[in-house]
């Protein structure tokens, strides 16, 4: 199927454009991957949670990085998880 651009069925006008303030990247190693992104792309650390969870400064956007346990931190409970589709799925709430 090749986009055309539109929406099927149409959505109604958009008036804001969207902020996307949190991009959850799953990863076997945080600290690894964290070391990565600061680098690479010279963005800042925010936060981090030992070996669990780190959060950089994307410009604006939060990229935060979930180890791969399904495990209670300090600061959180979370669950790591893939759908049939092969599509990681993190689901957290506050501790």
């Amino acid at each position: 199927m090749k986009y055309t651009g539109q929406c099927h069925p149409p959505l109604g006008p958009v008036n804001d454009p969207v902020k996307i303030g949190n991009v959850l990247r799953p990863v076997a190693d945080v600290d690894a991957a964290m070391r990565f992104y600061i680098g690479t792309f010279g963005v800042a650390m925010k936060f981090v949670d030992g070996d669990r969870y780190a959060a950089l400064d994307a410009g604006g956007t939060t990229s935060a990085l979930a180890g791969p346990t399904a495990e209670q931190g300090p600061h959180e409970v979370r669950a790591v998880a893939r759908d049939p589709w092969g599509n990681t799925v993190v689901i957290y709430g506050p501790r």
